[in-house]
């Protein structure tokens, strides 16, 4: 068994480096041995490391629960970028349920050998490919259509590292191939990318350098073809998970605030399950 990654860049760093804080939070028993010392590394060496992994904790959890939400609607689950995610091992999922994994193919090789997929709770298929390649993605996407009645699409801490017209291509190339599906993601307005990337050092500006927001997520994805069907605030999901350092002062502090600022903070940052319009 592989206990060291291979040399990855980009994408799959940031993948170690979000398998680590969710060792860290406890929110996967797979992740830890996922994440290697090579996740903990990259945390000690980046300033301001520590202090984020109770967003990624947040994040994990909604996503399980919208996902749990869906799975026993679906024939078919597409993981895009998947990264470390262990979901197939560690939710209560359907046998019959085909996850696809979708990733870069020494993500997945070194993913195989901690985690064969043949120990998943449902069917695991492992599909290498360069999200940034349109014809492999589109490729996937076609025959994703093909395998089942209905698909759920996953797309978590995807979006954001893309360019606008890479999301324009992802939400119109699942609505042309998928005719039945859902689509989850995580979106972040302008302000909080511009935000984000200003508080980042450098060093986290190097491997996971931020580059799509959209003021209003509902709006954008139903012009494609995607109707929002359950929207969840990440201010309101850290405040229900009590995650953050400020979590018990600012659900006062969020009773106390005006409707009009708590709706700009939900726009801020969030989580959607999305439905493809007929």
């Amino acid at each position: 068994m592989k206990t060291e990654m291979k040399e990855l860049e980009g994408v799959s760093e940031t993948a170690l480096w979000v398998a680590a804080y969710r060792a860290r939070a406890g929110c996967d028993p797979y992740a830890a041995l996922l994440a290697g010392s090579r996740g903990e590394t990259i945390i000690r060496t980046i300033e301001q490391g520590d202090g984020l992994g109770w967003g990624i904790a947040v994040r994990t959890r909604a996503f399980d629960e919208m996902v749990l939400a869906r799975a026993a609607e679906v024939d078919v689950v597409l993981s895009l970028g998947c990264g470390l995610d262990a979901r197939p091992y560690r939710l209560a999922l359907p046998p019959s349920l085909l996850w696809i994994e979708a990733d870069l193919p020494g993500l997945l090789e070194y993913k195989e050998g901690l985690l064969p997929a043949a120990g998943a709770r449902c069917r695991l298929e492992r599909v290498a490919v360069d999200l940034r390649d349109a014809a492999a993605r589109y490729a996937l996407f076609a025959q994703t259509g093909q395998m089942g009645r209905r698909v759920l699409v996953i797309a978590e801490g995807v979006l954001i590292y893309l360019e606008p017209g890479a999301v324009d291509a992802l939400a119109a190339e699942l609505h042309a191939s998928l005719r039945d599906a859902y689509l989850i993601i995580d979106h972040s307005s302008p302000a909080t990318v511009r935000a984000s990337s200003q508080l980042w050092s450098e060093g986290l500006r190097r491997l996971a350098p931020l580059r799509f927001g959209v003021e209003d997520a509902a709006g954008y994805f139903r012009e494609r073809g995607w109707e929002p069907i359950e929207r969840r605030s990440f201010a309101e999901e850290s405040l229900r998970l009590k995650r953050g350092p400020l979590a018990l002062a600012s659900r006062l502090a969020w009773s106390l605030m005006a409707p009009a600022k708590r709706d700009e903070l939900r726009a801020m940052n969030g989580f959607m399950t999305l439905r493809r319009n007929s």
